[in-house]
């Protein structure tokens, strides 16, 4: 069983009406670690209802704070390797906007000659 489930089982005692000194008791038996066995029951309030309340827990980890700036990285290392130039996928580049088809007038043409 693992922590996830050690939650679940303290959760479903706790549902039954289970005191916690006899979950503790009963996971000490079964060889949990009293650290776990506190985890466990430290994830749920004793708030005088009739099931288990979650605590609220704090999000995010070390693991997680880091892989979130690992990405931003990331993002930050593609951005720059676009150039400042870059329009993106699709653009035609600098001075593509408005021409349309392959009929292009061309400066000096078109005009009378004087």
């Amino acid at each position: 069983m693992n922590a996830l489930n050690l939650k679940d089982f303290v959760r479903e005692a706790l549902a039954r009406g289970v005191g916690r000194e006899e979950i503790s008791k009963g996971l000490r038996q079964a060889g949990w670690p009293e650290k776990e066995i506190q985890e466990g029951l430290d994830s749920f309030v004793d708030a005088g209802l009739p099931l288990p309340v979650p605590r609220c827990q704090a999000s995010g980890s070390p693991r997680e704070a880091f892989l979130h700036l690992l990405m931003f990285f990331a993002l930050g290392v593609w951005v720059t390797a676009q150039g400042p130039g870059s329009q993106g996928p699709g653009s035609q580049g600098p001075g593509s906007q408005g021409r349309t088809g392959s009929c292009h007038t061309q400066p000096g043409q078109g005009q009378k000659p004087e």
